[in-house]
């Protein structure tokens, strides 16, 4: 039978997210061919289609996907064709109505399909939450897909009898033990936050673990609170725990940090005064961002949408010109200032265009963002 495994991780990072789909989406797991996308237009364009309807709905935070793996068991000799189709027929039970991404991997002795599913509704904008009983719910509708193409299915007598495997036991037979399944959890917790490695292996360390980490050595060795051993190469899936990924995702970390601390969102900005009280809060990062674009002498209340529009291009403009000159005349690190204040000016200024929209129309707008001060920027 299919064992439909929920990875049970925190998924709160838009590094995270990225790798994940990346690791989905490897063609030589997948052929190259056997992927799919339900509510997703380009399954090779997922993270970007995803993240645009967190931002559409306005729930860019807290869970930001689920992954769950289907796996076939070697004596059904399945093929990768079928796999998509039980894939794609299983992640109906979700009724089109949260974007889908499926590949199956052939690179293991079982063959198995990934799902990537994004929280958010694609209609309603409300957020998925999961409990046992819906795991139980998707593990039958699963089975009745397979036992329509014939493919085993235990009993109701087998499951009693003890011959089923829960999804737990399963993960935990292929990490090969459980404190390695519980050494590679605590490693994506920590990964999910970390910006450096010194950050990472400090975090860690709090949580008991120890980590040896040299330039001399090329795999990372850890040491759990009991004294068990076990290097990165060992955790499976070595594309994803390595040396060389983990740099990219404190990178990423990092851009994320320092992109959305200074912030400001939808529940936090209520009216026009909250945004003047951000300029004048002696937020020094803040009035660096927005020295000149002087908002609260506009007055957006009594402005036409199109005339609302040609403000918010015209503070557009004046901030690439302020980058302009800055990265011309300045040394490196105050370029890298500008273009960051740059960045967290677009957003900001998003964010203010959004809520213009909404309390003007009382209706969701999107704002197509431009690449060069994206989530990942």
């Amino acid at each position: 039978m299919a064992i439909v495994e929920f990875v049970n991780k925190p998924n709160r990072n838009y590094a995270g997210l990225k790798a994940v789909i990346k690791y989905a989406l490897h063609p030589k797991k997948t052929n190259g061919t056997l992927v799919a996308g339900i509510g997703i237009l380009n399954p090779y364009d997922t993270y970007n289609e995803m993240v645009t309807l967190k931002k559409l709905m306005g729930k860019t935070d807290k869970r930001l996907w689920y992954h769950f793996v289907q796996s076939f068991p070697p004596y059904d000799n399945i093929t990768p064709e079928l796999a998509l189709q039980v894939a794609l027929e299983t992640a109906e039970y979700f009724k089109e109505q949260y974007q889908i991404l499926i590949a199956v991997h052939t690179d293991k002795k079982h063959i198995h399909a990934h799902f990537l599913m994004n929280t958010v509704n694609i209609e309603t904008g409300r957020k998925y939450t999961q409990n046992d009983a819906q795991r139980i719910e998707i593990q039958t509708f699963s089975d009745k897909i397979c036992e329509k193409y014939g493919l085993h299915v235990l009993s109701e007598e087998q499951r009693n009898n003890g011959r089923y495997k829960k999804p737990g036991q399963y993960r935990a037979e292929q990490a090969g033990s459980g404190w390695k399944l519980k050494l590679k959890d605590t490693i994506d917790d920590v990964l999910s936050t970390a910006v450096s490695r010194a950050d990472f292996i400090r975090k860690m360390q709090a949580k008991g673990y120890k980590v040896k980490w040299t330039d001399t050595r090329e795999n990372i060795t850890f040491t759990t609170p009991t004294g068990m051993r076990c290097r990165d190469r060992k955790l499976g899936e070595p594309e994803y725990y390595n040396k060389h990924n983990f740099e990219i995702i404190f990178e990423q970390n990092a851009r994320f940090t320092e992109n959305f601390d200074d912030m400001p969102t939808k529940s936090n900005i209520r009216n026009i005064s909250d945004i003047v009280r951000l300029f004048d809060s002696g937020n020094t990062d803040l009035q660096t961002v927005f020295d000149g674009f002087m908002l609260q002498d506009i007055d957006f209340e009594g402005m036409s949408w199109k005339e609302i529009e040609d403000t918010i291009a015209r503070l557009r403009r004046e901030a690439e010109v302020r980058k302009a000159r800055a990265e011309a005349n300045q040394a490196e690190v105050e370029r890298k200032a500008a273009q960051q204040a740059f960045r967290q000016s677009m957003a900001l200024l998003d964010e203010l265009e959004k809520w213009l929209y909404e309390r003007k129309f009382n209706q969701s707008y999107d704002i197509h963002s431009n690449a060069d001060y994206d989530l990942e920027q």
